[in-house]
């Protein structure tokens, strides 16, 4: 993984704290790339260059900033899209108050994914038209956060069928991929790796 990486940076902050530059990425099929530099804190001269490979990445957001660390989840909410079985909502019931329901299921939503999952990814439309409909297709996703939506339907007398998603179960979709954070950048991978790039003087 990234453990090279981890001790170089340890062996650099016995002298001051050292910063993480990410100065550059390139794509190779199902490879991303990225270039880091490390440098002393508030100290523009590069100390050392590494890359980080990304083995069959799936998806990514990199911004050019300075941070200070690496970390690798095996377990987070930007993965719910790969290590999650997947389930469908179903709904039937109509709400005394519409913008009761939709508050306490803002709540929840963000409460499970702590703001990584935009409000209304998985729901199927409109919270507020699909209420006043009174019945059918609520929502589609990862079945923890779709067990949370129908526990509030629930609570505000919903009648509510949970129909899982077959073609994406545990056996088929289980996977290894991990959760690649530096900063405000992350990468979700199968597998990362750390190379000390050799300088020319």
């Amino acid at each position: 993984m990234l453990e090279d990486l981890d001790a170089a940076i340890s062996k650099l902050s016995y002298e001051t704290d050292v910063d993480l530059h990410l100065v550059g990425f390139k794509v190779n099929l199902d490879t991303l790339t990225i270039d880091i530099n490390l440098t002393y804190y508030d100290d523009n001269e590069i100390q050392e260059q590494w890359q980080i490979v990304c083995d069959d990445f799936r998806t990514h957001t990199l911004k050019y900033e300075v941070f200070v660390e690496c970390k690798v989840f095996n377990e987070h909410e930007l993965l719910w899209n790969y290590n999650k079985e997947w389930c469908e909502v179903f709904f039937d019931g109509r709400p005394d108050s519409t913008k009761e329901v939709m508050g306490e299921l803002l709540k929840t939503h963000f409460d499970n994914t702590k703001g990584n999952i935009p409000f209304g990814k998985y729901i199927n439309g409109r919270v507020d038209k699909l209420l006043e409909g009174e019945f059918g297709l609520f929502a589609t996703g990862p079945i923890n956060l779709m067990d949370s939506y129908r526990n509030v339907l629930t609570m505000y007398g919903f009648k509510t069928t949970v129909l899982p998603l077959h073609y994406r179960n545990s056996r088929e979709y289980s996977t290894d991929y991990k959760l690649l954070e530096m900063g405000d950048s992350y990468i979700v991978a199968k597998g990362f790796s750390a190379n000390k790039i050799e300088r020319k003087y």
